[in-house]
């Protein structure tokens, strides 16, 4: 009786080690599962790329952008990378840090004042970020979503530096030219982003006089250059300036208060003008006096 009741006992301890293992290993290990295969190199850029967050003066930006992009062509000179591989974190990375950069550009378009530095650190920034490029040496900004929003700064940039060189015109070319100019004068004034900087806008408003008056000293200069007569060879070449001087004059006359808003009194440029027509026809045709003698006088 006491060898059956050890020979139960033995085979439930059996049964219980084995249907214990076997639970153990079903409930706790159970099946292998599939390890992913990722790149470690690949792990490294994507935690680079990561840094570069939003910053209010768009150096950090810049710096880790610069990290990263750095590190992403090491790994491709290395061979490293996949052309795939390369390719998704050149995407990843530009598109993150143009999406920054046109914010923060848009920023600072949309405040009365615009400084230097931050104008050069944009044409600086969009330089480095549209140098970046794919496997197949396309842009990868191209394939942006933040690539519409970059080429808006650079127009803005564009616009913003022909404006101001309008502001610096000096020279005085044609009544047509100096209308079209103030008429892009005032589509500057008015435009997107333009438009907020005070600075500009004063300068803008500056145009209509600043052409006015080098129109002024372009009709001086044309007469100051009837002044010397002497040189023109001919009184026929003397008549055709004076002519064309004189007609200029009489279109500054007409126009000047509808194109510029300003008019000066330019009676006195005629009135010299005129002088210097005269000098010079006295000049070239010098008057006859008689040469004769006594013997003609008298008889």
């Amino acid at each position: 009786m006491r060898t059956f009741i050890k020979v139960v006992l033995i085979l439930a301890a059996v049964v219980l080690v084995v249907g214990g293992s076997f639970y153990f290993a079903m409930t706790r290990l159970g099946p292998p599962h599939p390890v992913e295969n990722v790149n470690e190199h690949v792990r490294q850029a994507k935690k680079a790329i990561a840094t570069i967050l939003s910053s209010p003066d768009m150096d950090m930006p810049n710096r880790y952008f610069f990290k990263a992009n750095h590190l992403v062509a090491f790994l491709d000179d290395n061979h490293l990378l996949s052309a795939e591989e390369s390719d998704q974190l050149k995407a990843e990375m530009v598109d993150r840090y143009a999406t920054l950069l046109a914010k923060w550009s848009l920023e600072r378009f949309g405040a009365p004042t615009w400084y230097g530095e931050d104008l050069t650190k944009m044409r600086k920034s969009i330089t480095m970020v549209k140098a970046v490029k794919q496997s197949d040496g396309k842009q990868v900004l191209s394939n942006s979503e933040a690539s519409g929003q970059i080429e808006q700064v650079v127009d803005i940039l564009d616009d913003y530096r022909a404006a101001r060189s309008l502001t610096r015109v000096g020279k005085y070319e044609s009544v047509r030219s100096s209308e079209r100019l103030i008429e892009k004068a005032s589509t500057y004034k008015s435009a997107p982003y333009l438009s907020n900087n005070v600075d500009l806008r004063r300068e803008l408003d500056s145009v209509p006089r600043r052409l006015h008056n080098a129109h002024l000293r372009y009709l001086e200069g044309r007469v100051e250059h009837m002044k010397h007569y002497r040189w023109m060879d001919s009184m026929e070449n003397v008549d055709k300036l004076y002519n064309q001087y004189s007609d200029e004059i009489t279109e500054y006359d007409a126009v000047a208060q509808n194109v510029y808003g300003y008019h000066n009194n330019v009676a006195g440029l005629r009135r010299q003008l005129d002088d210097y027509h005269k000098e010079a026809d006295e000049y070239y045709n010098p008057p006859q006096h008689s040469s004769g003698n006594l013997f003609d006088v008298f008889f």
